[in-house]
């Protein structure tokens, strides 16, 4: 299969910031995308209350890990089956179904948590479960954007798609901790409830689309014979292989993800232990988090004229991750340490939009949905490992040690990346 290279400005990162919104022009992604924003407020309230709730049966930073590992662990495993179903199915009636699902999940949390009755082992097992909604809603989410926009509008839409991401990240953890602060451990199950009531959003949205605007594409080429699921798995790994563009930057989303996405685990004890506070202060973290991750998600819309200046932005954005984990780790203050949040928001979520929109650049229709599926096992594979690792971290040493020596190691990883790949340019040809 033909490898594509960035050798010159890639259109997709040269919008202005008002350009990021001209998908909502189109009728099917607007109903969309305010569909999306409402259910993932509710998603972001469940998120940060499964960590307080984990916190508050166990104390150990260790099951917060767990919890994450069973959650993602899962996704991970099941992603590739995703991505085989998602190159040949419906996607806006796949979509249907996992909303479904995924609001079964959250009412059932609530009810265990209204009742007295939820124990961790529940917990695990309704996570798992998640897990497996999430990971087929992911990379049905992001080949279905394509559908909604096709190829033209595809960088404003995956802009959008971060922009409610990381909005919702804002809002979402802001409102569940002031409902846990009001309510107590009513506050968990009512958090539950309103997430689990969000996803009729998206079902709503999804159901009023009209289905001839679709832009769709479905299996493998008509020169493609068909063949079974191990082969068209192979025949989507074989293409990662050989186009290098989107294969490094697969395995920097692995190592971003590794290193970044465990400040889940650390934050309840950020909030509690070095801060001494509780569940409102631990959503005024995530929410400042989200602030920063929502700035993060614009600022990759800026131009990026080739390969170099991917990685230059990507890097950067890694060593400066790493300096934000140190501040956290260092911090006594709450000011500081939202400043910091702030700041580990945006450098953790300024590459992924990015790395995503030049993948869906660059990757052939017919293995769309596969090598999305790849994507999302890139971040719900290394995430979990990653959880496990810093929450055996912070049972040990502490979690000021623990964020510490997180970030240390990111600056080092960025600086030994970036003098690596300046060495291989260069070698003389």
């Amino acid at each position: 299969m033909k490898t594509t290279t960035i050798t010159t400005p890639i259109s997709l990162h040269s919008h202005s910031v008002s350009e990021i919104f001209r998908a909502i022009r189109v009728r099917n992604y607007r109903l969309f995308f305010y569909g999306q924003l409402t259910s993932m407020v509710g998603t972001w309230m469940q998120s940060m209350v499964q960590s307080w709730l984990v916190y508050r049966l166990t104390g150990s930073a260790l099951w917060l890990g767990v919890i994450t590992f069973v959650m993602q662990g899962t996704a991970f495993f099941t992603s590739p089956v995703a991505g085989y179903i998602v190159d040949r199915t419906d996607r806006r009636k796949l979509l249907i179904w996992i909303e479904v699902g995924s609001m079964i999940q959250a009412f059932l949390l609530a009810a265990l948590v209204f009742t007295g009755t939820i124990r961790i082992w529940q917990l695990a097992v309704l996570s798992a479960l998640l897990g497996v909604a999430n990971s087929f809603e992911s990379t049905t989410r992001h080949s279905f954007a394509f559908d909604l926009v096709g190829r033209a509008d595809l960088s404003s839409a995956i802009g959008l798609n971060s922009v409610t991401i990381n909005l919702s990240r804002v809002i979402g953890p802001s409102i569940a901790g002031a409902l846990i602060a009001l309510l107590g451990t009513g506050g968990e199950g009512w958090c539950f409830v309103i997430n689990g009531a969000s996803f009729l959003a998206v079902i709503f949205c999804l159901a009023l689309m009209r289905e001839e605007e679709l832009h769709t594409h479905r299996g493998p080429k008509t020169t493609e014979a068909p063949s079974g699921f191990v082969h068209q798995l192979t025949l989507g790994l074989r293409y990662v292989q050989e186009n290098t563009q989107i294969r490094d930057l697969l395995l920097f989303t692995t190592f971003m993800s590794f290193v970044g996405f465990p400040y889940a685990v650390i934050m309840p004890f950020i909030a509690t232990q070095t801060l001494h506070g509780g569940a409102n202060t631990l959503g005024w973290l995530t929410g400042t988090l989200g602030v920063g991750a929502l700035f993060g998600g614009l600022s990759a819309s800026r131009p990026r004229k080739g390969t170099q200046a991917i990685w230059r932005k990507i890097l950067s954005d890694l060593f400066f991750l790493g300096f934000s984990l140190v501040i956290l780790g260092l911090s006594r203050s709450m000011t500081l340490s939202m400043c910091a949040a702030t700041a580990l928001g945006f450098f953790l979520m300024g590459s992924f939009p990015l790395v995503n929109s030049t993948i869906q650049t660059l990757v052939d229709d017919s293995v769309r949905g596969r090598v999305v599926s790849l994507y999302t096992m890139s971040f719900l594979g290394a995430g979990p490992l990653g959880s496990l690792v810093m929450g055996s971290l912070t049972d040990g040493i502490g979690v000021q040690k623990a964020t510490i020596g997180c970030g240390v190691f990111c600056v080092l990883s960025a600086l030994a990346a970036f003098y690596g790949r300046r060495s291989e340019q260069a070698k003389p040809i």
